[in-house]
């Protein structure tokens, strides 16, 4: 009988020997990335100490490929944030984003907030991710370690397929019909000691994060980029407390997102890329 219990759990000792073999992965990762982080503050304390007054005046601390040059130029993929800047061209707005990652590489909102004095919520469920994007984004922000649910997800976490810009859910409801196939294409965007490895993450819904992140109600974009989980998303929002005055939506299946935004009182304003669509309030 007591071999027949252990031969019945060895199938979930094993799972979970793989889940802890895929998180000391990723927090190995995190480990060396702050290591850099430490070396690179020390170096750049240095060089501080060793220059007079007038000479740190001029220094710009941004040497590590961690730490990112800020200027007054576009980061969005294919423009994205130039495109915006036509529907949202005014100064002091709110935005979220979704799918944040560094908080600089492909970023929707970082423009906004560099040059127009933006501010908002940044989400991002990989961890030394969301390190990155605190380290890199205005402390003025909220950034927040998550992957975001429909209201009908049960589960404490997430289960993902890890590729960096090319992260899938293994469990939400998804657009991607492989994304395990979806994932290993994305190796592209990986450093050369990474793999795809599968993760956790902390589930919450993005209504529950806008409560406690008190965030206005008139929102004035949801930059959403979740490779594939969009809808799932958008499922987790009350569309009657909280408003946004546009969506940018990365979508594989416009019909399915154009019916249920429909229904929540959204409309299609333009396609601004391959996959890339712009939806505004009709209230509006």
């Amino acid at each position: 009988m007591a071999l027949d219990a252990l031969t019945d759990t060895a199938p979930a000792l094993k799972q979970r020997k793989k889940h802890a073999d895929a998180h000391a992965k990723i927090v190995n990762i995190e480990v060396d990335w702050l290591r850099e982080k430490v070396l690179d503050v020390l170096k750049h304390r240095n060089i501080a100490i060793n220059n007079s007054r007038r000479e740190q005046s001029k220094v710009v601390i941004h040497k590590s490929q961690d730490s990112v040059l800020v200027t007054n130029s576009y980061y969005g993929l294919h423009g994205l944030d130039k495109k915006l800047e036509t529907y949202l061209d005014y100064d002091e707005g709110f935005f979220v984003e979704l799918g944040a990652n560094d908080g600089v590489t492909q970023s929707n909102t970082l423009y906004f907030e560099k040059t127009r004095k933006w501010r908002g919520i940044l989400v991002e469920p990989i961890l030394h991710n969301f390190l990155k994007c605190k380290s890199n984004r205005s402390p003025d922000n909220s950034i927040v370690c998550a992957a975001c649910v429909s209201f009908g997800y049960e589960e404490q976490y997430v289960e993902l397929n890890y590729s960096n810009l090319m992260t899938t859910s293994i469990v939400l409801e998804s657009d991607v019909g492989d994304p395990v196939a979806h994932a290993e294409s994305g190796k592209v965007f990986l450093e050369s000691d990474e793999d795809v490895v599968e993760i956790m993450a902390v589930a919450k819904t993005l209504n529950s994060i806008l409560d406690n992140e008190h965030a206005p109600t008139v929102i004035d974009l949801l930059s959403l980029d979740v490779e594939g989980a969009e809808i799932e998303v958008l499922k987790g929002v009350d569309h009657n407390k909280y408003r946004f005055k546009y969506l940018l939506i990365e979508s594989r299946n416009l019909k399915k997102i154009d019916r249920y935004l429909g229904s929540q009182g959204y409309e299609i304003v333009k396609k601004l890329s391959q996959h890339d669509y712009l939806f505004s309030d009709i209230a509006s």
